[in-house]
């Protein structure tokens, strides 16, 4: 039961580090946050390793162990995070919601290939909270920005965008449980695998994101120059960032990590499909973001999907 409360913490601290990430995101590309977020996240779990003196079974992770912790990263938060953004920031939120709560068909189709029983109960849930998620985007969908009829090879583009984003995540997640259910059986009993696993991952994540970001032209550039100075010193910023890059991504993935060994990727990616339950309240306190009746039974219907695997 562990693993799904875990897993249940992820599906929280996600929405509500992007919904903190959305106050500050006209000041920064899409590139720029995930390098900032994995840069704070790496450094976390870097000193958390040397607190818990974790670099003294390095010499334990043979080359293939490796190779799966990197892979697992590069997709889950180098492809996966930075193609998200990118068509949210173009489709809006509640269209690149629709497309990405696909991840659960993409888990479920890849561990069947590597022979993972996945039960019925997590087919019945998952159609359950797509419903819901439907309901959701159908209530907002009218209040996107973006037109399907002017910029049409635009949104086909941007749903491919989603699509890879939702296959990433799905390699992702199905990488880091192998990865760190292996890595468990390496270390001593006791020891923090997810700490030692993410101060593996994330650094590498975060130096190729930072040459991505720095590439990238900033948002700010475009503002007056001495307001966009005062706005990347601004205090309120740069604690939005600090926050939502703990929570997101230092808090988010060391729960991730763990809800992925303990308790499975079919369990995990459900869960994480199902985070519009966590997102809606949470915008609607933090952005004001208004919630409608139909939002209200998609809601319904996610937390019914949710009970029906946690029972």
């Amino acid at each position: 039961m562990t693993g799904e409360l875990l897993a249940v913490a992820t599906a929280i601290t996600f929405p509500l580090a992007n919904a903190m990430f959305k106050k500050i995101d006209n000041l920064f590309t899409p590139s720029q946050i995930n390098a900032i977020r994995t840069t704070i996240g790496a450094v976390f779990f870097i000193i958390f390793a040397v607190i818990f003196s974790q670099w003294k079974f390095l010499s334990l992770i043979n080359l293939s162990l490796l190779l799966i912790l990197l892979v697992s990263i590069f997709f889950g938060q180098i492809i996966g995070d930075t193609a998200y953004f990118t068509g949210q920031e173009s489709l809006g939120t509640t269209i690149a919601l629709a497309i990405s709560g696909t991840m659960p068909f993409f888990t479920f189709l890849i561990s069947l290939i590597i022979g993972v029983e996945i039960s019925l109960t997590f087919y019945i849930s998952g159609i359950i909270i797509g419903a819901g998620i439907l309901l959701i985007s159908k209530s907002q969908l009218t209040q996107e920005e973006f037109s399907l009829k002017e910029n049409g090879s635009k949104y086909v583009l941007m749903v491919v965008t989603l699509l890879i984003a939702s296959i990433s995540w799905a390699i992702a997640l199905v990488l880091t449980d192998i990865g760190f259910t292996e890595l468990e059986r390496l270390l001593p009993q006791g020891e923090q695998v997810s700490v030692m696993g993410n101060a593996i991952r994330l650094p590498f994540a975060a130096m190729i994101l930072c040459v991505m970001g720095w590439k990238s032209q900033s948002k700010g550039k475009n503002l007056d120059s001495n307001s966009t100075f005062s706005s990347y010193r601004d205090n309120k910023v740069i604690g939005l960032l600090l926050a939502a890059s703990l929570i997101g991504t230092a808090l988010g993935i060391l729960l991730y990590s763990e809800a992925a060994r303990q308790a499975g990727a079919p369990f995990t990616s459900l869960m994480l499909t199902a985070s519009p339950l966590f997102s809606i309240p949470i915008s609607w306190l933090i952005n004001k973001e208004k919630i409608t009746i139909l939002e209200l039974f998609g809601l319904l219907l996610i937390l019914t999907g949710v009970a029906l695997i946690l029972l």
